[in-house]
């Protein structure tokens, strides 16, 4: 059988699909998994009103938490080694705006975000929601050597192809 080099360039981009698409649905299988991510997806898009004056930090998080049916939690730690007290006054009124740029607004203000996390909607440093995070970035990464391996392979074999070619001639 002989193929030409369209067909090992096409073989190649079929390969690499498969290695990367096994790689998302991966991914993608290990984070529907937790119901109650799904459902703090859907309140951050859910809007709201706040208001709070000189209202302590943690009270504002366990007022959001009521009023949307999250799990909130404070990584305590965190805010610890930020030098942020749980009783730090926060200040803010907002109107008319999805729960995520509500927590966008109060969390910039003191250098802090957010992230979802088994189950729970958890309030850190940027620092640590990186650590956290690092799965997208081994994904990528996952991803990349995935398609590299079989362009390479891929660059092999017509090669190989084309030689054959050649020699016939």
């Amino acid at each position: 059988m002989r193929f030409t080099i369209r067909d090992l360039m096409w073989l190649t981009v079929v390969v690499a699909a498969f290695c990367t698409g096994t790689q998302l649905d991966s991914y993608l299988e290990q984070h529907r998994a937790d119901p109650r991510e799904a459902s703090i997806r859907a309140a951050l898009e859910q809007k709201t009103d706040i208001k709070y004056i000189e209202k302590p930090f943690s009270g504002v998080f366990d007022d959001l938490q009521q009023r949307h049916a999250i799990n909130i939690q404070l990584d305590l730690r965190a805010l610890d080694d930020a030098n942020i007290p749980r009783d730090t006054p926060v200040s803010k009124s907002i109107k008319g705006v999805t729960l995520r740029s509500a927590l966008n607004l109060l969390l910039d203000d003191l250098d802090l975000t957010y992230v979802i996390q088994n189950g729970v909607l958890k309030i850190t440093t940027e620092t640590e929601a990186q650590k956290l995070q690092y799965w997208p970035f081994s994904l990528r990464i996952a991803m990349w050597l995935a398609t590299a391996v079989a362009l390479l392979w891929g660059a092999i074999l017509c090669d190989r192809a084309w030689r054959r070619g050649k020699g016939s001639n």
